[in-house]
């Protein structure tokens, strides 16, 4: 198992790359999980009734995003470790 971490700024077309690259890894015969950080992030202020938007993210208070940052990468885990795979691709917005 190879976990890998791609960062970018908003907007860039890191997940849909990642999520190409995981359907010729698939081909090959190759397990590949995605793991879309920011989607994360969202869905667990959403759980959490913290309203959050795609512009101003990065300007909410900084322990709060701090905690979901690692709300996420503690999920991320957690997954990772329940659902092995050849590769797992990271993607996080840039910071």
């Amino acid at each position: 198992m190879k976990s890998y971490i791609f960062t970018e700024v908003s907007g860039s077309g890191r997940i849909e790359l990642l999520n190409e690259l995981k359907t010729e890894l698939i081909r090959m015969r190759k397990s590949v999980n995605v793991f879309d950080v920011g989607r994360i992030i969202f869905d667990s202020a959403k759980r959490l009734d913290i309203e959050i938007s795609d512009e101003k993210v990065l300007d909410i208070d900084k322990d709060l995003l701090t905690s979901l940052r690692k709300i996420a990468l503690d999920k991320v885990q957690s997954q990772i470790t329940k659902q092995p795979a050849d590769f797992n691709f990271i993607g996080i917005h840039a910071t």
